[in-house]
């Protein structure tokens, strides 16, 4: 079930990311984190890209990862001058 999810419609066309092979096409990724505060208690956040079709799935799939962790778990900043600009 998680496969279907995660490949979405299929084509005729190859797809070859990080050493595996398909012949759907992907059109949307969604990651997942759950993480454990203690205490009986966790935090989830959910996103999901749409995959243009010049876009490697392998790559976008691992900003979408990043993208999720750093919500999770922000980048401490020690003061002002670390912080980038939009802001």
């Amino acid at each position: 079930m998680a496969d279907r999810a995660f490949y979405g419609v299929r084509s005729r066309q190859t797809t070859q990311t990080h050493n595996f092979i398909t012949t759907m096409k992907i059109e949307r990724i969604t990651y997942k984190r759950v993480k454990n505060l203690g205490n009986f208690q966790s935090e989830t956040f959910e996103a999901t890209a749409i995959i243009a079709d010049s876009e490697d799935p392998h790559l976008a799939g691992e900003e979408l990862k990043a993208f999720v962790w750093a919500q999770l778990d922000p980048p401490v900043i020690k003061n002002n001058d670390d912080m980038p600009e939009e802001f």
